[in-house]
């Protein structure tokens, strides 16, 4: 099985690198972007933004089962 579409489900330089890995090596990729954030680089490499809801960024993180299930789009 071979992976086509990743789903980034973190912050920051990490998250810019794995986008920048996964497209090097031609996986699309998805990030997920909670409303009070402003533009991250890894919002503006990746394939797909996908907004997280939650009370706060660091909440919505958090939210582990919103996050599977995001995945499981």
């Amino acid at each position: 099985m071979s992976v086509k579409r990743l789903l980034v489900a973190n912050r920051g330089e990490i998250a810019a690198r794995v986008v920048r890995t996964a497209r090097a090596t031609g996986i699309e990729t998805a990030v997920l972007r909670h409303p009070a954030e402003v533009d991250a680089p890894a919002h503006l490499l990746a394939d797909d933004v996908v907004t997280i809801e939650g009370p706060t960024p660091v909440a919505a993180y958090l939210d582990i089962a919103q996050i599977v299930a995001i995945a499981q789009r």
